[in-house]
C-alpha cells in the first residue's frame, strides 16, 4: 500500500510498534515533487521509535548524503 491511502491517519495509528521494511528507498528523493506524502510519511517514522529498514539497490551517494541530514 502506499502513504496515499492513509490520508486521515498518521503512520504511527497505522503501525503501531513494527519493523518497516521500506523497499526500493531512493525513490523517496527521486518522486518527491509529485508524491511529498513519501517523505512525510518517512519524516513522521523517524520522529517516532520505529525501526526502519529502508532498501534500495541504487541509492546514490547524494542520497545517502541528503539521508544523513535528514535524520541526523
Amino acid at each position: 500500500t502506499t502513504p496515499e491511502s492513509f490520508p486521515e491517519l498518521s503512520c504511527c495509528q497505522i503501525l503501531g510498534p513494527l519493523v518497516v521494511v521500506w523497499d526500493e528507498f531512493h525513490l523517496n528523493y527521486l518522486w518527491e515533487d509529485f508524491r511529498p506524502k513519501l517523505m512525510d510519511f518517512f519524516h513522521e517514522l523517524s520522529d517516532y521509535e520505529h525501526r526502519l529498514l529502508a532498501l534500495s539497490a541504487t541509492f546514490t551517494e547524494e542520497n545517502l548524503q541528503r539521508w544523513e541530514q535528514e535524520v541526523g
